[in-house]
């Protein structure tokens, strides 16, 4: 069995993070094409954001969800709201964006919060992870106050032909 190690960047600090396997995927001819032409799909869609930068990799990631590595490419976009001017952020619209290609939402990466969100949709042979952060908290009178700059984050890999079902 081979043990992966990737190492995970978290605003100043960094964490090594172990994942013993491969993450479940089948095999099909047409899925790395597939999930190579989805990354650069989104490269190309996501270099329209105002003042964002995008940066593309082929590589593999950690699924955090299910905690095994998939094959694939990441595509991450950094930003500032302030620059977005009336456009909604990616993480709001990535969704549709990801239906109008024929995706479908999976409910096993579903989550919200004031700092961030994070959902899935699947392919048959892919899934791809769209994951948004930016800092949110409360000042001393209470209010809740977000930072400026903001990340979004997708990871597309390998995956298995039927969506992946939330950890029980």
């Amino acid at each position: 069995m081979s043990v992966w190690i990737l190492a995970v960047f978290m605003g100043c600090g960094s964490r090594v993070v172990f994942a013993e396997e491969s993450c479940p995927a089948v095999s099909t001819p047409g899925t790395k094409a597939l999930i190579h032409g989805m990354c650069r799909d989104l490269h190309l869609s996501l270099a329209k954001v105002p003042g964002g930068s995008v940066r593309v990799a082929t590589t593999s990631f950690l699924d955090p969800r299910f905690g095994c590595v998939r094959d694939g490419c990441v595509v991450t976009l950094s930003g500032r709201f302030s620059a977005l001017g009336q456009q909604g952020s990616a993480d709001e619209w990535l969704g549709e964006y990801f239906e109008r290609k024929g995706w479908s939402p999976t409910l096993s990466h579903d989550a919200d919060g004031p700092d961030g969100t994070v959902y899935a949709f699947h392919k048959p042979g892919a899934l791809c992870i769209v994951e948004g952060r930016w800092n949110h908290w409360h000042g001393e009178d209470g209010e809740g106050h977000t930072d400026d700059a903001y990340t979004v984050t997708v990871s597309c890999g390998a995956a298995e032909r039927d969506p992946p079902r939330p950890p029980e």
